[in-house]
């Protein structure tokens, strides 16, 4: 072990890039979750858990849903900070498959482009 400095110089690096990753998940996470939840068949339980990545996304990039909020009105706050109505569709058909126990007769392949294109506008 002559050369201790160049193993404690690795693991400083392989630190450093640990930290440095955990600190830019908000850019790189989301685009790996949406590669991630692509292979998986469209439908209620892919779709459930686009949404709860959605809403940790979502806080990660400034926009945590406040105790004693509904999921409605954080999806009012959501699409009046990124535009349009893409929150609150996504958060309709939640609600319809949660409470209205309706898992069947979504569009879920028009609501896995909705998810993605939000998802992917957190990181901007």
């Amino acid at each position: 072990f002559t050369q201790w400095w160049l193993y404690a110089v690795l693991v400083l690096l392989l630190v450093g890039g640990i930290v440095l990753a955990y600190q830019k998940r908000r850019s790189w996470l989301p685009k790996w979750r949406v590669r991630q939840l692509r292979k998986r068949p469209d439908g209620w339980q892919k779709f459930e858990q686009q949404y709860i990545q959605l809403v940790k996304q979502l806080s990660r990039a400034g926009l945590p849903k406040e105790p004693g909020m509904t999921l409605s009105q954080y999806a009012i706050l959501v699409d009046e900070q990124y535009g349009g109505e893409r929150m609150r569709m996504l958060t309709d058909a939640y609600e319809k498959a949660i409470y209205g126990n309706d898992r069947t007769s979504q569009d879920w392949i028009k609501l896995n482009e909705v998810w993605e294109d939000l998802i992917i506008s957190s990181t901007c």
